[in-house]
């Protein structure tokens, strides 16, 4: 049995992207974006998604370290040759209620969740949205 411990947030993840793209009609290959205000890291996504198109190497699909993975009803669905993809970091971009405009300052980043604030005034939460980097997206499937 696989135990991957702390790291069962990653590969819920990466199993929902890779649902998400075998669904968009990918069947070996697969791009993602990821914010640097996202949740996790690309090291961490790219960790996820190793393990979610390889779930083949694990001696049950739904026993995959405590958690049924969504991706596969069978291991034939991963005969399919090998997979590869690609993360991508996306830097962020934020607007501030003072008039920035521009990279956030990361305040804390922890398993789970990213502080970031304006590096102008110090402002967060809602004086502060996100124009890009804050979320993870398919880009392109094979």
């Amino acid at each position: 049995m696989f135990v991957f411990e702390d790291k069962m947030h990653e590969i819920n993840i990466a199993d929902r992207i890779f649902r998400d793209a075998r669904g968009a009609g990918a069947t070996h290959f697969l791009r993602v974006e990821i914010g640097e205000l996202c949740e996790i890291t690309k090291e961490e996504l790219e960790e996820g998604l190793g393990k979610v198109t390889n779930v083949n190497v694990v001696g049950s699909l739904q026993d995959f370290g405590g958690t049924i993975l969504q991706s596969s009803n069978s291991e034939k669905d991963f005969e399919l040759g090998e997979w590869k993809f690609k993360v991508d970091f996306v830097e962020s971009k934020i607007k501030c209620s003072c008039g920035f405009e521009g990279r956030a300052k990361i305040l804390d980043r922890g398993h789970g969740y990213c502080l970031y604030g304006c590096p102008s005034c110090g402002s967060t939460g809602e004086k502060v949205s996100v124009i890009k980097g804050g979320e993870i997206k398919i880009v392109g499937v094979g």
